[in-house]
């Protein structure tokens, strides 16, 4: 796929509704086992929904003049997701099997980002 947006679309759109479906899975994958009540796994599901609305987002303004806009937005978003995941590993000692390549996609996405910025830019 030649463009950011549509991959993105379709990441967050899936990732969120794996979030709202199963968001113990999700955070099993991401964090490890841990065990998680039903408030948080209520709270989980707004995330997902939020997933699923950037997805929206992406796939809507893909094509338009909103494109730029929107993804210097998720070269932000993909950039916070990076450091939100490195400080579970580095800092909170959280060892989910998806936590590195959660990671490592975001990076990608960013750089990914990156170069479609400056090619339109």
């Amino acid at each position: 796929m030649k463009n950011p947006l549509t991959t993105m679309a379709i990441i967050e759109t899936l990732a969120g509704i794996f979030l709202l479906a199963a968001p113990s899975i999700f955070a099993s994958l991401l964090l490890g086992p841990i065990p998680l009540d039903n408030a948080t796994l209520a709270i989980a599901r707004i995330p997902g929904a939020a997933l699923v609305t950037l997805g929206i987002i992406c796939w809507s303004t893909r094509q338009s003049e909103l494109a730029i806009p929107v993804l210097r937005a998720m070269l932000f978003y993909n950039f916070a997701i990076v450091a939100v995941l490195i400080h579970a590993k580095l800092g909170l000692d959280v060892h989910g099997n998806g936590l590195i390549p959660a990671a490592v996609l975001h990076i990608a996405i960013a750089v990914w980002c990156i170069f479609a910025l400056t090619k339109k830019g």
